[in-house]
């Protein structure tokens, strides 16, 4: 017996049972709203009792375009604490970059507790490091300087690499030591993020290659120019696949960087560090009705 929770179920059945192709189907519907998706869930259920189609427990932030499994550090229903393991997030700084890209993301996992009661006397458990070519003052867009921690060449083990958009990011499209970097860093991180713009280096880099992601708007025609084998989604803010996800704006990069940390310490932390920035969490609700205003 297949157990289908809501939207998350819904789609995770469909695709499993016709494949990812019919994956801008989805996308559509989801936007459609829910008399929709409740549909494609009744169909679903039939499927699965018919089929005998075993998904097992599942979470899904709303807009997703693919669901996460429990097991793989997906958040629980029940809002326990899923792990104390502390985190070591590397950021990419280079001239130009966006500064909400980085710097929104950088507050949630430094607004991050995992014990609310002493928040004031507690550290965030995710430690976090910027990282640039050099370790040389990096002038990042609107003209605010930044200092890097450490170099390509003293970058230490992560566990997360994000890659925040910005102008200067074309620049770096044609930049081998970014690039070599990127693909030396990528294998070695359990979870590699863009916001905005961040994509396209993701996909110089080689790194989309017959994968689904997102990116700025601007960069849409751009994108789908110049990597033809990455099935581009625009229409929705966030696309997770694999160990890979991309956030299309500054606003989904923040709803990203809560989801990743619901992902890793469970729901309860990640509404706690969205109350504490007093930042709507990305909940059903809230993203339909942010949607609803596009």
């Amino acid at each position: 017996m297949a157990v289908i929770t809501g939207t998350g179920g819904a789609v995770s059945c469909f695709l499993r049972t016709f494949g990812s192709g019919m994956v801008s189907i989805l996308g559509w519907l989801v936007h459609r709203g829910p008399p929709w998706m409740d549909a494609l869930g009744t169909f679903c259920r039939y499927l699965s009792a018919e089929e005998d189609i075993h998904l097992g427990p599942l979470y899904e932030l709303p807009g997703l375009q693919r669901t996460v499994s429990e097991g793989v550090g997906a958040v629980s229903a029940n809002g326990e604490l899923l792990s104390r393991a502390e985190k070591k997030v590397g950021i990419l700084i280079y001239p130009d970059a966006e500064v909400l890209d980085f710097c929104g993301l950088f507050e949630v996992f430094a607004t991050t507790r995992l014990d609310e009661e002493s928040r004031r006397e507690s550290e965030s458990p995710i430690h976090q490091v910027l990282v640039a070519e050099s370790t040389e003052l990096v002038c990042a867009s609107g003209g605010m300087r930044i200092m890097p921690d450490v170099d390509f060449t003293t970058c230490p083990t992560l566990d997360m690499l994000l890659v925040p958009g910005g102008h200067g990011i074309r620049a770096l499209m044609h930049q081998t030591e970014y690039l070599d970097w990127l693909k030396k860093m990528a294998p070695q991180v359990d979870r590699l993020a863009s916001v905005g713009a961040g994509s396209l280096l993701l996909g110089e880099a080689g790194l989309l290659v017959g994968k689904n992601a997102t990116t700025h708007f601007h960069s849409v025609d751009f994108f789908r120019e110049r990597f033809p084998s990455t099935s581009l989604l625009p229409e929705l803010p966030m696309v997770v696949d694999g160990n890979i996800t991309t956030a299309s704006s500054i606003r989904a990069g923040i709803d990203m960087a809560l989801y990743l940390v619901a992902q890793t310490y469970g729901q309860t932390v990640a509404r706690a560090a969205a109350q504490q920035m007093e930042y709507p969490y990305p909940d059903e609700q809230n993203f339909r009705a942010r949607n609803q205003k596009r």
